[in-house]
Order: C-alpha cells, then structure tokens, then sequence
C-alpha cells in the first residue's frame, strides 16, 4: 500500500538540518505608529519637509522616515527636540 503525503515538506513546522528556520514577520509597534503619524502630521501642518526638519533636529533624513513610518520610535530627546521645532510641547505627539 503507498501512502502520500497530504503536506509538502516545506509546510512541516520544522526545518531540515542545515537550513535556518523560517522567520514570522515582526507585527509594527501601534505606538511607534501613532508617534509617527503625530509626527508626519506636524510636520506638514508646520511646513516642513523630511529633510528640513531632519536638518534642524541633526539628525539623518532616513531616521525621520522611520520615525513617520512606525519603523523606529524617537528617543526622549529628540521628542523634546520635535516639541521645539513644532512650537508645541513634546507630550502632543505621544498618543494616549
């Protein structure tokens, strides 16, 4: 009597020696988006573009990228650093 299968290989929750076990994607960080979002949205509302406002925090235009998109969430400082060049205080852009 033959039996098959009814999974392939690659559906087994193990994998064969020698090879790295698959990786689950990471689920974003809900408040580093909501961060991020707060920060997109003063950002526009004060006129300023990626590269200005990463310009006058001295930071690098790809960390504000992340920061808007959920990716990174921004230290302390640079919150109170964001307050400034907004004119608002930095608790405005940390979500309830």
């Amino acid at each position: 009597m033959t039996t098959t299968n009814p999974r392939p290989a690659e559906s087994f929750p193990f994998s064969p020696p020698g090879t790295d076990p698959p990786t689950l994607p990471t689920l974003p960080d809900p408040v580093a988006l909501r961060i991020g979002a707060e920060i997109r949205r003063w950002r526009r509302l004060r006129g300023h573009n990626v590269s200005g406002l990463a310009r006058a925090l001295g930071v690098s235009h790809s960390t504000v990228s992340r920061w808007e998109s959920g990716q990174r969430r921004p230290t302390i400082p640079h919150l109170i650093a964001l307050g400034r060049v907004f004119g608002a205080g930095a608790r405005t852009l940390i979500p309830d």
